[in-house]
């Protein structure tokens, strides 16, 4: 297939020879191929009569057109068009996306007025056989060259994983509710982990981190291309351009690449992970295995980050009281490395618990809170007040995950006589977990968590001897407590 020519069909051959030709003037110009996705990764698009802006964001810029009739407001992601002009240096620009044909090059004709930028390298629905997936779209238009292909959206899921995929920060402007009734969400992540991000980023643009790294990765190709090149093609008269095993591949170079953003970090979660289900399904342990770092179940004595929800947990306890420099960080560090696609600074992100609390754990609570124990910190960060502002809780939120449960279990120990005590322990040890500790994790590849003890799992949650209303008494002390 063709960008010019949608509904023109090659065969494979003819499909081979016209790709060889891309890969030679690729690698003549010294460039790779940047497959970028509009909405919600360049421009948040919406009819007119139902948008509404967000009273915080003023800084992006708006147009209106027009599509058979229906007035559309733009809102175009702040650095765009700067981001495009400097990437088309390093990569030849094509636009995938699941818009209709219109729309999109009403988009371009924004984006790139002067048409020399993505000139007529667009991918809609309209072009494509299965309209919700645009994986089967990159085999087509690049059949010999698509190991040169860096795909960039704010969703995987119509990429099927693809390893080249760099998951965008969704951009969202427009109040219109779409994306957060959508799946993309998750429990941990939400408008208010954007908006985090966002704020750190607030002194440059998103798209310089996005920048950084796509140099960053053009580099490491065409410096292993070098190396690649000097090998000769065979007897046979293998042309090395076409030849995969003489070629470096995006996908390996961008999945290698990731998996050293978190390289030596030890991750305990707190409050993140239910305690029913697979742990390998959840989102959260996903990002932290895919950006290098080791997950462990427990807390020990060389863990270097707590990811924790905002709630003072039993793990967050033993830290303080057994004074282990770890990072307690929110969730919203997590994703801040995942989407900036680096190692942040975790200060921006620190969780502090208030005095109050430091106090009952009998420790000297550390009010800087920073520890740095792999990775390079962001240079210049402002100083920001980083306690996070907890709501009010209900049970259901304790209820949830078995370190919130235990939580409660050890304020109804120390808060009984020491006979009722020694029973209440004795009672609730058999109610516990008993799963294995997790298995340290290097990459992507090594084996996923042990099972957790299927007899124990299905344990009901909460103490045994504690009613909900006694529940709801703790809970509703600890809500009396924050400020």
């Amino acid at each position: 297939m063709v960008h010019s020519f949608p509904d023109l069909v090659v065969n494979i051959d003819e499909a081979k020879k016209i790709g060889q030709k891309d890969t030679e003037n690729l690698i003549r110009d010294q460039k790779l191929i940047l497959v970028v996705d509009l909405d919600h990764t360049l421009v948040h698009a919406c009819v007119s009569s139902n948008s509404a802006c967000f009273p915080a964001d003023g800084t992006a810029e708006v147009q209106e057109f027009e599509i058979n009739g229906n007035n559309f407001s733009i809102a175009i992601r702040p650095g765009c068009r700067d981001f495009l002009e400097k990437l088309s240096s390093y990569y030849e620009l094509h636009v995938f996306t699941l818009g209709t044909r219109d729309y999109a090059h009403k988009i371009i004709n924004i984006l790139d007025p002067k048409h020399h930028l993505i000139r007529e390298r667009v991918r809609s629905r309209c072009d494509s056989t299965i309209p919700t997936m645009k994986i089967q779209e990159i085999s087509k238009i690049f059949p010999t060259n698509d190991h040169m292909v860096v795909v960039m959206d704010d969703r995987r899921d119509v990429w099927s994983g693809m390893d080249n995929v760099i998951h965008v920060l969704p951009f969202i402007y427009f109040d219109t509710k779409e994306y957060e009734a959508s799946s993309l969400f998750s429990k941990n992540f939400n408008f208010k982990t954007i908006r985090k991000i966002e704020s750190y980023c607030s002194d440059t643009s998103y798209f310089d981190y996005l920048l950084e790294n796509l140099v960053e990765f053009h580099s490491i190709f065409y410096e292993a291309h070098r190396v690649c090149d000097s090998i000769k093609a065979d007897d046979k008269g293998i042309d090395p351009y076409l030849d995969d095993s003489n070629m470096p591949n995006m996908k390996n170079i961008i999945s290698y690449t990731r998996s050293q953003i978190l390289n030596n970090c030890r991750i305990t979660f707190s409050g993140i992970i239910p305690a029913e289900g697979d742990i390998t399904d959840n989102r959260e342990y996903l990002i932290a295995i895919f950006l290098g770092a080791e997950v462990h179940d427990a807390v020990t004595s060389d863990i270097t980050h707590l990811i924790t929800n905002g709630v003072y947990t039993r793990k967050a306890k033993q830290i303080i009281q057994k004074s282990i420099p770890a990072s307690i960080v929110t969730i919203d560090w997590l994703y801040c490395c995942y989407y900036l696609g680096r190692h942040v600074s975790e200060n921006f992100f620190k969780f502090e618990f208030n005095l109050s609390q430091a106090e009952e754990c009998s420790v000297e609570f550390e009010q800087d809170g920073t520890h740095d124990h792999c990775g390079q910190k962001r240079g210049g960060d402002c100083e920001v007040d980083t306690v996070v502002k907890k709501r009010p809780m209900v049970l259901e939120d304790y209820l949830d995950d078995e370190d919130l449960r235990l939580t409660l279990e050890e304020l109804e120990n120390e808060t009984e006589s020491p006979d009722d005590d020694k029973s209440s322990v004795s009672a609730s040890q058999g109610s516990k977990n008993t799963h294995n500790e997790a298995k340290s994790i290097g990459n992507v590849d090594s084996q996923c968590l042990e099972e957790k003890n299927s007899s124990d799992s299905s344990s009901s949650v909460g103490p045994s001897n504690i009613t909900e209303e006694e529940l709801q008494k703790y809970v509703d002390q600890i809500n009396s407590e924050v400020p």
